[in-house]
């Protein structure tokens, strides 16, 4: 298996890495959400892990 595809918890918990699809997979299961959303969020607010919180309302 490419490790490359495997889910891994970020080292910097306060930013989105969008470029590691291991780290874009943890944050999307976290938040509870599809990869592909995440990156729409992503776009819209920046990679701060706590604004996409508040924008999710967790």
């Amino acid at each position: 298996m490419n490790p490359d595809f495997q889910i891994k918890k970020p080292k910097d918990l306060a930013k989105i890495n969008s470029n590691d699809l291991g780290e874009l997979l943890w944050w999307s299961y976290q938040f509870g959400i599809t990869p592909e959303k995440l990156l729409t969020l992503i776009n819209k607010l920046g990679n701060s892990s706590e604004k996409i919180k508040q924008e999710l309302g967790l």
